[in-house]
């Protein structure tokens, strides 16, 4: 009684002079009407409780009939110049409660299999989903609509009929992955040839901005590699195998989602920083809240170069450089393999985090961001190596955790983590040339301690007492310590003990299962991916 049931047809790059309708049936319904409207921009038309709205600004005609059974409106798109088009019919029950509607069809009269179909989503003002089933669905997503994935989804050359994966760029609204997979395969990081002077946001989503949800989803990461076995970079990238960037004010939230596969790079003189989950967060970011991630990806990265520039890889994020705004990671695990190769007399940071790569501004600046990392653990062997005969004073630096913590007024805590990594390895062949500036440390590789701009916080971490930290070939001690770079060393008999992790470090069984921790040595993290 007295409510009003909306249709809303969303139909991307609408075909000019086509005719879409939906079609309501009732049994017990006799009456027969018709009539017809055009409607100009946002006017709406109303025949016998059926409404009709265009959201795209053009002319369209509005046909509504009935006979024995049915009623139905119908809208002809016209010379939209192909626009996108939008329509909104609603159906207001009354006072009638003795007579119901269901919705029979909602078709392209025309040609139901078009380039363009109908896509349709029924609310009883609650938001609207657009389904997504097919690789040429999920390539015609733009910035401002609901998403959910009906189907395990592979975007390659041929699912994209030949072309490069090239995902949306300031996606602002919902995506639900409805607990299914999506293989996403990368030729390049220069999706149909977009200018090479500028820097790109690659990944499902190419970039984040306003407010977005991103959840409930597997998604594994290919390299389609050239014939020296690596993907050619082609301009400055930050690569997520989820987001490329996230640099706008906004609410934003990823959770429940695992990222598994492989990036493997051949550098040039452009920049990269790469992550499993997010290749850059920057600018003024707001609020981000990553949540029950899990991410195993074998990220295999090397140059040739002359240029400066920083290289930056982590299991979740490959750097964070926010000027304002709140990070933060909760019940993340990492696993996996980052290997980095640097040749050539370039001047290059070389970075690599378990969990996130770099963290700051490489001239500290006035930012304002606070970061939390908490109940994280990394599994990821780390091995970065540099042999350069003109490296500068550029940095090469390798955490469990975090790689380089620089020059920034980050308010950083990370707490109640632990490094599992089994091998953390910087090295480089030094001449008279280089700065002796390579650094490993179990939770965080290096910190840059200028009292003016560091305001970091260690907190009850811990580490694997086997895990193997080595610089330049030579094993490097570490001094066990919950609250320092180090963290507080476990043995692999302690971490097989759950009270460990619950009692000690606040791990939730909520989140993380224990079952097999004396097999495993560490919990699985339980992915809440729900169809």
């Amino acid at each position: 009684k007295d409510k009003t049931l909306t249709i809303k047809i969303k139909v991307g790059n609408a075909m000019n002079n086509v005719e879409y309708s939906v079609v309501f049936r009732n049994p017990s319904q006799t009456n027969t009407w018709t009539g017809t409207a055009v409607l100009n921009g946002s006017n709406e038309y109303t025949i016998e409780g059926i409404k009709a709205v265009t959201e795209d600004g053009a002319s369209h005609t509005l046909n509504v009939r009935s006979d024995d059974t049915r009623m139905s409106w119908s809208l002809e798109t016209g010379e939209n110049n192909g626009k996108p088009v939008s329509f909104v019919a609603m159906l207001k029950r009354g006072s009638d409660t003795s007579t119901t509607y269901r919705l029979e069809s909602a078709v392209n009269n025309i040609n139901v299999n078009t380039p363009y179909p109908i896509i349709f989503a029924i609310s009883d003002d609650t938001p609207l989903y657009l389904e997504v089933k097919s690789a040429s669905d999920l390539k015609r997503m733009d910035k401002d609509t609901n998403y959910y994935l009906a189907n395990d989804i592979t975007l390659d050359s041929s699912t994209l009929d030949g072309e490069d994966w090239d995902g949306p760029t300031g996606y602002r609204k919902h995506f639900n992955g409805n607990g299914k997979t999506i293989t996403l395969e990368l030729v390049k990081t220069n999706p149909n040839n977009k200018d090479d002077a500028k820097v790109r946001d690659t990944g499902l989503f190419n970039s984040l901005s306003g407010n977005a949800i991103i959840e409930n989803f597997n998604i594994k990461v290919k390299t389609k590699a050239n014939s020296a076995g690596y993907l050619q970079m082609v301009g400055r990238s930050h690569f997520g195998g989820v987001v490329g960037a996230i640099g706008d004010a906004g609410d934003y939230i990823l959770r429940d989602i695992s990222i598994t596969g492989e990036l493997k790079y051949k550098v040039g003189n452009e920049y990269l920083l790469a992550g499993g989950l997010i290749g850059e967060i920057r600018e003024n970011i707001g609020r981000i809240e990553i949540e029950n991630c899990s991410s195993s990806i074998n990220i295999d990265v090397t140059t040739n170069s002359t240029s400066r520039g920083t290289l930056g890889f982590g299991g979740l994020i490959g750097k964070s450089a926010a000027n304002k705004g709140t990070v933060s990671i909760t019940n993340c695990l990492t696993g996996g393999k980052i290997i980095g190769k640097i040749t050539g007399n370039g001047n290059r940071e070389l970075i690599a985090g378990g969990i996130i790569g770099d963290i700051g501004q490489t001239s500290g600046g006035n930012e304002d961001e606070e970061l939390t990392i908490k109940n994280c653990y990394s599994t990821t062997t780390i091995k970065l190596e540099r042999d350069s005969t003109n490296a500068g004073n550029a940095i090469i630096a390798a955490g469990g955790l975090i790689g380089y913590y620089k020059n920034t007024n980050a308010a950083t805590v990370i707490s109640k983590s632990v490094a599992l990594n089994p091998q953390i390895s910087v090295s480089k062949k030094p001449n008279s040339n280089d700065d002796p500036n390579v650094y490993a440390n179990r939770v965080i590789g290096y910190i840059n301690n200028d009292s003016n701009k560091h305001k970091g916080t260690m907190a009850n971490n811990c580490a694997l007492s086997t895990m193997e930290v080595k610089l330049n070939d030579v094993s490097a001690p570490a001094t066990s310590d919950a609250n320092n770079v180090d963290g507080l060393s476990k043995t692999a008999d302690e971490l097989k003990i759950r009270t460990t992790w619950v009692s000690a470090l606040g791990f939730s069984e909520d989140n993380w299962d224990f079952s097999n921790i004396a097999k495993d040595g560490y919990p699985t993290l339980k992915l809440k991916l729900s169809n």
